[in-house]
């Protein structure tokens, strides 16, 4: 049941809901298969899919981690919405993530915009982002 407590509290902001470890990692799923995760340095990961070669690490420093968390949360809902994509928040010890699913889009395009030269520099993220671009939408 604690594992459950804290899995709902992670959906608030830090501080709040009773788990006593800070967020180690923000984690935001796109619908078209693209995810970033942004962790407490500022540094992070984007990607497209399973594979490792498209994936790119992102410097200490690219995000404000305080910021995303607080501005994910307020912009987010329990239930799906029209858009698909998800974000949730991961603790040390914490088993489960509750995921919220974003209403704006305007901010997810902006936290994957400040990292598109540096994602783009790999050539392989950079082929990913030509043929299938994080917010279009997948066909079928």
């Amino acid at each position: 049941m604690r594992i459950a407590t804290c899995a709902l509290a992670v959906v608030a902001l830090a501080g709040l809901g009773g788990c006593s470890e800070a967020p180690n990692r923000v984690i935001i799923h796109l619908a078209s298969g693209w995810y970033l995760r942004v962790l407490p340095d500022g540094s992070g990961l984007i990607g497209y899919g399973s594979s490792g070669q498209d994936a790119q690490f992102l410097d200490k420093g690219t995000f404000r981690f305080d910021d995303v968390l607080k501005r994910l949360s307020a912009s987010s809902q329990t239930g799906s919405t029209p858009g698909g994509h998800s974000f949730g928040i991961s603790r040390p010890g914490v088993v489960e993530v509750a995921t919220r699913y974003l209403t704006d889009e305007t901010l997810v395009r902006e936290l994957f915009e400040t990292c598109r030269p540096a994602a783009t520099a790999n050539p392989h993220v950079n082929r990913r982002w030509r043929e299938r671009p994080p917010f279009e939408r997948p066909s079928g």
